[in-house]
C-alpha cells in the first residue's frame, strides 16, 4: 500500500518543507526517481515523506480507517466532496460502486446509473 496521493497538503511554515518540496522536484527533474525501485508518484512520496519523518518532520493521513483500501480517497471524508477517477475510472466517469466500503449518504454516491 502506498500514501494516496491525489490530495495532499503541506504546511509551508515548517522549516524543512522548502527542502522537502525541492527535493520532491528534483526526483523529476534530474531523473533521480530512476534510482528507486518504483517510478510512481506515490512511491516517490513515501520514500521522501520516510526521510522526512526521520527528520523530524510529522504527516497526518487524511485516509484514516481507509487508508489500507484500494480506493481510500473516496471513502474518507474528502469523498463527501469529491470522487478520484483514477486509472480506467477516468473513461468510466466515476467511482465504482464496489469502491465504496461505506455507505456514502451524499446525492452523488447514491445517483441512478
Amino acid at each position: 500500500m502506498y500514501s494516496e496521493c491525489g490530495f495532499v497538503g503541506y504546511n509551508l511554515d515548517h522549516p524543512l518543507m522548502a527542502d522537502f518540496i525541492s527535493d520532491f522536484e528534483r526526483m523529476y527533474t534530474e531523473d533521480r526517481l530512476f534510482d528507486l525501485p518504483e517510478w510512481h508518484d506515490s512511491f516517490i512520496y513515501d520514500h521522501l515523506r520516510k526521510k522526512y519523518e526521520e527528520k523530524g518532520c510529522f504527516t497526518h493521513s487524511l485516509s484514516g480507517r481507509w487508508s489500507n483500501t484500494t480506493h481510500p480517497f473516496i471513502n474518507c471524508d474528502l469523498g463527501k466532496y469529491m470522487d478520484h477517477l483514477k486509472g480506467q475510472r477516468k473513461l468510466e466517469g466515476r467511482s465504482r460502486d464496489s469502491d465504496l466500503k461505506r455507505r456514502r449518504l451524499e446525492s452523488y454516491w447514491n445517483e441512478v446509473r
